[in-house]
């Protein structure tokens, strides 16, 4: 009898974190494919409404500076939030600004947008905190499934979205993308992680090992200052790395199918399709280092150089040798996919408590995305004044150059924040 109860209960449990776990991969899913299903489709939209190039430029920009502005107000409100709540919550004003983005008028274009970039925002905070509290003690596979499905999203809903107008419009194939993924995602959540229960379930927190009480009260939050990361050296330079790593994505998701045509004299169907290595191996990158730190046994320290050695090969190879043009998109795509997963699962690892962890995902995800937006502006700006490409180029030799050393630095260091 007792050998049956045991079986079922290990079942039961099975079934509740393959759920859970489920219930995370449709969260991560969703953060991306509503804010990447509009570049498509932005002459569409353009088209419709009477936008200037301008106007449609900031439509698709306006999400990045959102990420960088609204992410220290958000870590302050998440403070007063339990973090059940603040994953609900996110999704929630996903939804609302999916629908606003989607009623047809410019005004609620932009003001929906606006509300995305602030529902996903949150979003991107809680997701960190949820693999720091209930997956701790598996945050580096946890961080490259949450980076892996947001690449993923991010593929599917640029490949699919033009097609979707010819059927539904494209308000419709915006809604999809919107609505669509949120509103699943958030009536996982509410099953996974109810309003009304405070915190993080037993069996995770054993797993993870925080401390559970006798009333099976877990506490995973602690009396951290803001200040305590803040006065930390180790937290800038997670910021800065992690600033340049999205400087260099952006500017280079931008720009490559032109750089491309240029460099190569292909057509706008051939460079584009071209620069999809760029995205397909950084899909791949975060789960495929993860095994490769497993097979060989590696230290963080091991990958990060191997990472970020594969970012610096891309800017020198299209500068030195640009027929490898494969080869180098793929080692940008390498570089800048596994590096966003590594920089968040040292976020996680370095830090005691929950609060500790909401404060440095903030300040490196602030200063990060804040930084990064203009890294399409910085190298198109650069290329206008120029006429050629050789000195964005050199800009990107420079600063993935930097991650080589700062990385090393991080990975290395065995400091913690330090209480007042």
């Amino acid at each position: 009898m007792k050998q049956v109860a045991y079986a079922r209960y290990f079942q039961r449990r099975f079934v509740w974190i393959l759920i859970t776990l489920s219930a995370f991969v449709l969260l991560a899913g969703s953060l991306r494919g509503t804010i990447t299903a509009l570049p498509p489709i932005i002459e569409e939209i353009q088209r419709d409404l009477g936008l200037s190039s301008a106007e449609a430029g900031l439509v698709t920009s306006i999400p990045v500076f959102c990420f960088g502005f609204f992410t220290p107000f958000t870590a302050l409100i998440l403070r007063k939030i339990r973090l059940n709540r603040a994953v609900c919550l996110g999704l929630a004003i996903v939804i609302l600004g999916a629908v606003l983005r989607s009623l047809g008028m410019a005004w609620s274009l932009f003001v929906g947008t606006c509300v995305i970039g602030i529902g996903t925002t949150c979003s991107n905070l809680v997701v960190t905190m949820l693999i720091g509290r209930d997956f701790r003690h598996r945050a580096g596979i946890m961080t490259a499934v949450y980076s892996t499905m947001i690449d993923l999203m991010i593929a599917a809903s640029t490949a699919f979205s033009f097609p979707l107008v010819a059927y539904v419009g494209w308000r419709g194939a915006a809604g999809v993308w919107g609505v669509g993924p949120a509103l699943i995602a958030l009536v996982a959540c509410l099953a996974i992680y109810p309003l009304n229960r405070p915190g993080i379930r037993p069996f995770f927190a054993r797993r993870a090992g925080w401390t559970i009480h006798a009333d099976d009260s877990v506490v995973t939050d602690g009396p951290a200052k803001a200040s305590e990361i803040y006065r930390w050296p180790m937290a800038w330079l997670m910021a800065f790395a992690f600033a340049v790593n999205t400087f260099c994505y952006f500017g280079v998701a931008a720009w490559l199918p032109k750089i491309l045509a240029d460099m190569l004299e292909m057509g706008p169907n051939d460079a584009g399709f071209a620069a999809s290595i760029y995205h397909i191996v950084g899909v791949a990158a975060p789960l495929s280092m993860m095994a490769v730190q497993k097979m060989i046994r590696a230290q963080t320290s091991t990958i990060l150089t191997l990472v970020s050695l594969s970012w610096l090969l891309m800017p020198i190879g299209m500068l030195l040798l640009p027929g490898g043009w494969a080869l180098w998109s793929a080692c940008g795509g390498l570089g800048q996919g596994a590096f966003f997963s590594i920089t968040f699962t040292l976020v996680i690892e370095r830090t005691t408590n929950m609060a500790q962890t909401r404060t440095l995902s903030a300040l490196v995800q602030s200063i990060g995305y804040g930084f990064g937006a203009l890294g399409p502006w910085v190298l198109g700006r650069m290329y206008d004044m120029t006429a050629n490409w050789l000195w964005p180029f050199i800009l990107l030799t420079v600063l993935t150059g930097s991650l080589v050393v700062i990385s090393q630095i991080v990975a290395r260091s065995t400091s913690t924040p330090k209480p007042q």
